[in-house]
């Protein structure tokens, strides 16, 4: 899968292959197909949000869905 990603607060952000998660086994992954970006996105890209590490992968209004729940 591939993700946008920034390794340092204000620089220009690349897009990677990403390894694909494995679950808790209490957990279930889902499929993201597509996710949008934000101020909250904006304000960490830039540093100004003190919870976020990095390398960070902005994005949290997304559109998923998950292919069983077995």
């Amino acid at each position: 899968m591939k993700a946008v990603v920034f390794e340092n607060f204000g620089e220009a952000p690349t897009i990677r292959t990403a390894l694909h998660p494995k679950p808790a086994t209490d957990g279930v992954v889902i499929n993201v197909e597509a996710t949008g970006l934000c101020r909250s996105d904006w304000r960490g890209w830039m540093g100004h949000d003190g919870g976020i590490r990095l390398p960070h992968a902005p994005g949290q209004d997304w559109r998923a869905w998950w292919p069983s729940l077995d």
